[in-house]
């Protein structure tokens, strides 16, 4: 019957445990070694308080199974000097660097367990250290006292630290040594009162008691401490960035202002009255720094409320208005967001300064505007608006990118050289050379709609044709030849040109160069053609 007690005690001890449990884990970070540490601790305690209860339990119930007591008296005395390891492990986690020679003691701790496991092991054949029969079921020996000081041996080191170390240190680490005494004197007093009384439960409860002091005075206060401390760093730093940090709740008919700037603290006080609640100062606040084709986005049938409704559906809503002081305008966003603990019916309103991010866009704006005309001026050839030496460059570079990528690439180059421009400027002059020039390169542009035309020199154009213009290459350098007008007589409304073309092979052409090279010569054979008055059918490619 007293064994059945006992088991009872240890099922208790580790129910208390596994109920504080979850409401650590609500608290604990799972980056932190010492929460980490903790939970391993309470973990492995609960399963030696189980073990303690099956073990009672087996003596009461089932004596005659000596085999089976023995090896799980030989198990509970292993998961005790576990537990001893593991105490000090989480109590240098926590202490952290007021601890030198932190290693060194774990090793220490490792050595005692290893000499429990021992000891433990020659147990199984000699039963030196304890015995179970038939007769007195559990029997402990003089040689078990070893083995209760190789455990507690550790939890000794753990008190005698904090003791030393309360001595000098700051207030508050005279606190964390004294608050880690207290733990680990628990497990110390009832493992002695173990070592009294054998079959007694007081291991389960010294375990117990020590962990729940954990519990309560040490993680519990840090927790709460370290979390009031980064929610106040959160808001300090959200904060910091709003000129008004307002919560709304809509039930009690109530908004409480968080922080507001010098300025918009000033019209709440000059402004507001002061009669009104204080959902009504957030509308006439409102309605006092919005500009009034601004304010139906945020307030509905004069009040906020309708608008804050919205969030019944939506998390949060974002609108950009003008607020205007001082005869100033500035662009502010705010930002409603929703309770999401639920624990109120309410709502957060912000407003942010964003005048700064619009004239930052504006800015922005002008800048590539700008780039972009300043980009179309330094490529475009200023007589004739096709683009010039430098954008046929670039051109070139993206078509030999592509090629060194491996990418499939099909196209032609057809080079323009016109004719006796030098004669049209020097008998007619350079207002009708001007004209001679962009009349043929409005032949060129009409005739190969879809592809880029260059003006590379002078009286230089090159066409590279791609695409559809590609594709019909043929076709199109028929139209383009069958527009030759003879050279003679010299006249600036004539079309006279020569022209060859070469195509992209990949087989033989390693950049975009050789296939301009082989339009040149195709072209300067047409021009010698034209000059002989021979046809111009036969000197392209």
């Amino acid at each position: 019957m007293e064994n059945l007690f006992h088991s009872f005690v240890a099922v208790a001890c580790a129910l208390v445990l596994l109920v504080s449990l979850p409401q650590f884990r609500k608290m604990w970070d799972k980056q932190d070694m010492r929460d980490r540490a903790f939970v391993r601790l309470i973990l492995w305690v609960i399963l030696f308080c189980f073990n303690d209860a099956l073990w009672r339990l087996l003596a009461a119930k089932f004596p005659e199974q000596t085999t089976l007591l023995f090896g799980c008296s030989t198990v509970y005395h292993g998961a005790a000097a576990v537990t001893a390891y593991l105490w000090l492990s989480y109590t240098l986690y926590y202490l952290g660097k007021r601890v030198k020679y932190a290693s060194v003691l774990r090793i220490v701790a490792m050595v005692l367990v290893a000499i429990q496991f021992g000891l433990l092991l020659l147990n199984i054949p000699y039963d030196f250290l304890f015995s179970v029969n038939n007769a007195v079921l559990y029997h402990e020996t003089r040689a078990m006292q070893v083995l209760f000081f190789s455990q507690y041996a550790t939890y000794i080191i753990i008190a005698l630290l904090c003791l030393f170390k309360m001595k000098g240190g700051t207030p508050k680490d005279r606190r964390k040594f004294l608050a880690m005494f207290l733990c680990v004197l628990a497990p110390i007093c009832c493992g002695f009162l173990q070592m009294i009384s054998p079959l007694s439960p007081y291991y389960v409860v010294g375990y117990m008691l020590g962990c729940c002091v954990i519990f309560t005075h040490v993680v519990l206060h840090m927790t709460k401490v370290s979390t009031y401390q980064q929610d106040n760093a959160i808001m300090a730093a959200l904060s910091a960035d709003f000129d008004m940090i307002c919560y709304i709740d809509i039930q009690r008919n109530e908004a409480r202002f968080q922080t507001m700037s010098p300025k918009f603290q000033k019209i709440l006080d000059e402004t507001v009255d002061k009669k009104q609640t204080n959902l009504q100062k957030l509308d006439q606040f409102l309605k006092t720094i919005v500009l009034p084709e601004d304010l139906p986005q945020i307030i509905k049938d004069g009040s906020c409320e309708q608008a804050v409704s919205t969030l019944t559906q939506d998390f949060s809503y974002t609108k950009r208005v003008r607020v205007q002081i001082d005869d100033t305008t500035e662009f502010y966003e705010m930002k409603v967001v929703h309770d999401n603990d639920n624990r109120l019916a309410g709502c957060v309103l912000g407003m942010h300064n964003i005048s700064h991010v619009e004239r930052i866009k504006e800015e922005s704006e002008k800048l590539k505007n700008d780039l972009m005309k300043t980009t179309i001026i330094a490529n475009r050839d200023p007589l004739t608006g096709v683009g010039n030496r430098a954008a046929f460059n670039q051109k070139t570079e993206d078509l030999l990118n592509e090629i060194n990528k491996g990418q499939l690439v099909k196209f032609a180059i057809i080079e323009c050289d016109l004719n006796n421009l030098k004669l049209v400027n020097d008998l007619l002059g350079h207002e009708e050379g001007d004209f001679f020039i962009k009349k043929n390169c409005r032949v060129f542009c009409e005739t190969f709609k879809h592809s880029p035309v260059y003006r590379i020199g002078g009286d230089e154009f090159v066409i590279i044709a791609q695409g559809s213009d590609y594709d019909d290459r043929d076709a199109l350098m028929d139209k383009l030849r069958s527009l030759q007008e003879p050279n003679d007589p010299v006249q600036a409304d004539r079309v006279s040109f020569a022209a060859g073309i070469a195509e992209y092979n990949p087989q033989t052409d390693e950049s975009v160069a050789d296939v301009l090279k082989r339009a040149d010569s195709f072209m300067y054979i047409n021009k010698k053609h034209i000059k002989k008055r021979q046809p111009v059918q036969e000197t392209w490619e």
